[in-house]
């Protein structure tokens, strides 16, 4: 989408009042379906002064939905209980059109418990970042945040999580990083504070960063439109409606777990979880 109110084809589509009017149905459906958030961040962008391409953006978001309608979460207990997991991505300020605005990448990710979606967010970030890195760091503390918080309101409920919540990142320099592996201090030094809190985080065992393929990453429809098939197969699985089967790589923890020598029931902990989910059930 473009970030001005510019005309886009020859038939009339509506005076401005009603061009705003049907971009924001589309924000407000995104409360009830992940797979549209993304579409739905992109149009809240330009409410200020929408064009027509933005009315024809809008109007197949909203067809997209309609034909969705009956699609609905779905959470079951598996066989390893009550688990949140979650998945985090972020594209860089290059990709699809973001340099033609401000310079700003996009975050996305997407929490899930009992097999189905709980929490999810599609957002620009606020800083312009320098690398992928960069971005992934800012996306992963934005959901670190909420990891945290659902971890207290399941504590509460008495779903406790008592391994560290999964963060699947399919960047593994950012895994790295926040392991603090050592030969990253040029590359970060202009960096704040989010990578120190999520190497403290990870170090109280609140969560852990897991390595995915860039295909599995399931976060990955809330960064930037997907082809319908790729689109599909997360809702689905993000949904709960029928999970995807794929590997969680914890070859970046093992290689560095002497860097949990004075925790080790953390590192124990750890690697008894990544057995227990290390390959999705797809039942």
């Amino acid at each position: 989408m473009c970030a001005t109110g510019s005309g886009y084809g020859a038939r009339d589509t509506g005076g401005p009042t009603q061009r705003l009017s049907l971009i924001q149905h589309p924000h407000a459906l995104a409360l009830k379906d992940s797979s549209s958030s993304s579409s739905s961040s992109s149009s809240s962008r330009v409410l200020h002064n929408p064009g027509r391409l933005h009315w024809f953006a809008a109007r197949v978001a909203l067809q997209y939905v309609a034909t969705t309608r009956n699609q609905k979460l779905t959470y079951r207990r598996s066989a390893n209980g009550y688990i949140l997991s979650s998945s985090v991505d972020a594209d860089f300020l290059p990709a699809y059109g973001n340099q033609y605005d401000n310079w700003k990448s996009t975050t996305g990710w997407v929490c899930r418990f009992a097999g189905g979606a709980v929490s999810w967010r599609s957002r620009r970030q606020d800083t312009v970042a320098t690398s992928t890195p960069h971005a992934e760091c800012l996306a992963a503390f934005d959901c670190s945040r909420e990891v945290l918080h659902l971890r207290e309101l399941l504590h509460d409920l008495g779903a406790i999580q008592r391994a560290p919540t999964i963060l699947e990142e399919d960047n593994q320099s950012l895994i790295r990083i926040t392991l603090n592996t050592g030969g990253e201090a040029d590359r970060i030094k202009h960096w704040d504070y989010k990578v120190h809190w999520l190497r403290e985080q990870i170090q109280k065992g609140s969560i852990s960063f897991a390595w995915v393929a860039t295909v599995d990453q399931m976060a990955d429809s809330f960064t930037k439109p997907l082809p319908r098939p790729a689109l599909e197969a997360q809702r689905d699985h993000n949904m709960g409606i029928k999970p995807l089967t794929y590997t969680i790589h914890d070859k970046i923890f093992r290689d560095n777990a002497d860097k949990f020598a004075t925790k080790q029931p953390l590192a124990v902990n750890y690697l008894a979880h990544y057995t227990m989910i290390r390959t999705k059930s797809s039942s």
